[in-house]
């Protein structure tokens, strides 16, 4: 694995706020790795105890946590400790994404913050960089036709 790319993945990870969670997916764009939120979750898996990495703030997208699927008594550590700093759950056990922070705002504090404020592009809602979008800063409408 390449060093530069755990070291930015750590760093993102690192910046994510106390009470607040961020998924996999916004880790990896916050690192500059769009696309690969698996590569995200490898280094969190295969990272030091001594690294001092709050692990627990990564969710699945959805609010899953992820870990729950091969290590059910790590699942029970990471919503302690979610609890614990205020997050909420819902009945499901998914964390409550718009109540922990709002994802977009959330993901692009992330990335200002991993990178150092240098080199960051806005993300559209729908993961499109900001430059593509129309003039006024806005996606661009696209119309919709009814038949019948």
């Amino acid at each position: 694995m390449d060093r530069s790319r755990v070291t930015a993945i750590l760093r993102a990870v690192r910046a994510i706020p106390r009470g607040t969670v961020s998924t996999y997916g916004d880790v990896a764009r916050a690192a500059g790795l769009p696309g690969r939120a698996r590569l995200v979750g490898r280094v969190l898996r295969e990272a030091p105890g001594s690294a001092a990495v709050p692990w627990h703030r990564v969710v699945a997208a959805g609010g899953r946590l992820a870990v729950a699927a091969y290590a059910p008594h790590v699942a029970v550590t990471q919503r302690m400790r979610l609890e614990r700093e205020g997050v909420r759950f819902t009945r499901g056990g998914r964390v409550r994404l718009n109540a922990a922070a709002s994802r977009e705002a959330h993901a692009l504090a992330l990335e200002a913050h991993a990178l150092g404020d240098r080199n960051v592009r806005g993300v559209g809602r729908h993961g499109e960089p900001a430059a593509s979008r129309g003039a006024a800063g806005r996606k661009p409408r696209t119309r919709v036709r009814r038949l019948g």
